[in-house]
């Protein structure tokens, strides 16, 4: 999904929204991305089972033009999903995301824990629903709206 970022009459920024997913679990991950693709939204989907791929992509692959929408596990093998959180507070600077928590965890402390980062925006229990893709829209339109207006 590409949105335009009208900055003045004569600059016009392109911004593309691309979904990164990651979670340990094959089939959570295929179910997911089928969701997904059911939405309206024309969006470029990219899975990571672990935390460790996801964050190297965001360090090094990355494009500054892109609103990366993660829909993050917190139980993942070698870097957690909170160890995520934590390294992309460092980025948050050149990587602009929003997370998405989708995790098994109903632990308040969890959730709690979660949303204590600025750019968690939601926190859901599994499994991810299609109901949940309104959500997902709406956070892109606002992401947006912040940014035309920073």
């Amino acid at each position: 999904m590409t949105n335009v970022l009208q900055l003045t009459s004569k600059t016009t920024v392109y911004m593309k929204s691309k979904i990164l997913l990651a979670d340990d679990d094959r089939i959570i991950l295929a179910m997911h991305q089928a969701i997904l693709k059911l939405s309206n939204l024309d969006l470029d989907v990219q899975a990571f089972e672990d935390g460790e791929p996801l964050l190297d992509f965001l360090l090094n692959k990355s494009d500054p033009y892109t609103h990366y929408i993660i829909l993050l596990d917190l139980n993942l093998p070698k870097v957690s999903g909170f160890d995520v959180l934590v390294e992309l507070e460092a980025l948050k600077e050149k990587v602009f995301t929003s997370v998405i928590v989708v995790s098994s965890s109903d632990h308040q402390y969890d959730k709690i824990r979660s949303m204590d980062f600025k750019f968690v925006k939601e926190y859901i229990t599994k499994p991810f629903r299609i109901g949940y893709l309104a959500k997902i829209e709406a956070l892109i339109n606002h992401e947006l709206k912040k940014k035309l207006s920073a």
